[in-house]
């Protein structure tokens, strides 16, 4: 029996047909169509194959999913453009599943041109080819279920700062601050009376954010920013969350700085400063328990700036530094802006140690301690009830730790500790590296 069949407008006879063990009719139990490819050539299956012959179209169905559950999203629309110039439309039903009636040979590109709602739009092209045995080529490759995903749209997102006066702490109004992506301006804003800077309908991404106009009789803030928008929508600013995130400008020729603690950038009160001009009479200031050292507004000019007190328990900070007011009142400390200054002191070095039941490792409380130097106590320490024992605040130098007085129904301890601490801070106990250590006691019999 000969058939015909139509391809790339020829009519071709062939004088006999493909059997189903020919290599050419391996698809030929499918149901529907009658052709199989041999290379480039295409003839008809036997009968015996169940085709029916010039099948003229064939069903292109696939699904449309969330990307994470993988869950069927209705009322996706898609386009499909043919080569021969049909343009088809299709929506995704309850289940996810879109349908097409496509012609065999015909060369069609899938788009989505509408997600489902709620859902990012999916940008990737597929192209779509059948064959008359209800093959489906997608991207080239034989496909038997095609999934197309979308990932859950994030709502715009978006976050408030506060510009405030760095001495008193009051709002300002009027500053501008710009948000970047990359070296692209994506948004800009105004404080308002409150100091509030608001930025909306931000997508997710990473972003700098500075300040672009300083507000009247300020001094400018230099300081960038990093803002991270995560996809769930979640904002940080420097690693922190934006709440309680504030901008300060100090004003124009005033000089004012925070005092720290080097280690921990608590502020720190009660530390004198002194100010010295080019030409003229110094003046100090001392911190506030805020950490805020304010010289006030300063005449144009250069200024030499000494820490001349040190608390307790902390290294003298011995740097002098450099004071700049420029004639339009712009303020520099060894060319750092005003607005990123602060001076920190590090605190002294110093030892602690628990003391404890030698049998049990319970905590003992009311065990005494005398540090000395040279033969001479110069401190002494009560373990407490966690039994925690410290001894802080150590310049460098080479001391003895001992017991003296157990906890009440103990023996005492004799051990003597050598505790050294070098020009560095680095402290040592036996000449070993200083790490949380115990002093057991052994119960009287």
């Amino acid at each position: 029996m000969m058939y015909q069949y139509r391809f790339n407008n020829r009519c071709d006879a062939k004088l006999s047909n493909c059997r189903v063990s020919d290599p050419c009719c391996k698809n030929s139990n499918q149901q529907g169509g009658f052709e199989c490819r041999c290379g480039n050539a295409y003839r008809p299956c036997s009968p015996s194959c169940g085709r029916t012959p010039q099948k003229e179209s064939v069903t292109f169905s696939f699904y449309k999913v969330d990307s994470v559950t993988r869950l069927g999203l209705s009322a996706a629309i898609f386009s499909l453009i043919g080569s021969d110039g049909s343009v088809l439309t299709g929506v995704s039903n309850e289940t996810g599943m879109v349908q097409f009636c496509i012609k065999p040979y015909v060369n069609y590109t899938l788009t989505e041109t509408s997600p489902p709602a709620g859902y990012e739009e999916n940008l990737t092209s597929y192209a779509v080819v059948a064959d008359r045995c209800d093959n489906i080529f997608v991207n080239g490759a034989l496909t038997t279920l095609l999934s197309i995903p979308n990932v859950v749209a994030t709502t715009p997102t978006a976050f408030t700062v506060t510009k405030i006066d760095g001495i008193t702490g009051l709002p300002l109004a009027g500053a501008q601050a710009t948000l970047f992506s990359g070296t692209t301006a994506v948004a800009t804003s105004t404080s308002s009376i409150t100091g509030a800077i608001t930025f909306t309908g931000l997508a997710s991404g990473m972003y700098t954010l500075q300040e672009t106009l300083t507000p009247t009789g300020y001094q400018p803030s230099i300081t960038i920013s990093n803002v991270v928008v995560a996809m769930d929508g979640t904002v940080t600013i420097d690693g922190l969350p934006p709440s309680g995130f504030k901008i300060s400008n100090i004003p124009s020729s005033r000089f004012a700085f925070t005092k720290t603690n080097a280690a921990t950038g608590t502020p720190l009160g009660g530390v004198e400063f002194t100010l010295t001009p080019t030409v003229g009479i110094s003046t100090t200031e001392t911190s506030k328990a805020t950490g805020l050292v304010d010289f006030g507004v300063l005449e144009a000019g250069e200024y030499s700036l000494t820490e001349s007190s040190v608390l307790p328990g902390f290294e003298p900070n011995t740097i002098s530094y450099t004071v700049t007011v420029s004639a339009t009142g712009i303020v520099s400390i060894n060319s750092v802006a005003v607005s990123d200054f602060s001076v920190g002191n590090v605190p002294m070095p110093g030892i602690f140690f628990t003391k404890i039941d030698a049998s049990t490792g319970a905590a003992l409380a009311g065990a005494q301690f005398q540090l000395s130097q040279g033969g001479t106590v110069i401190a002494n320490a009560t373990s407490n009830a966690a039994g925690f024992v410290s001894f802080a605040s150590l310049v460098p130098g080479a001391y003895t730790l001992q017991e003296s007085v157990p906890p009440m129904g103990y023996s005492l301890n004799l051990t003597t500790y050598a505790i050294v601490v070098n020009a560095l801070g680095a402290v040592t106990v036996n000449g070993a590296a200083f790490t949380a250590f115990t002093v057991p006691n052994t119960p009287l019999v």
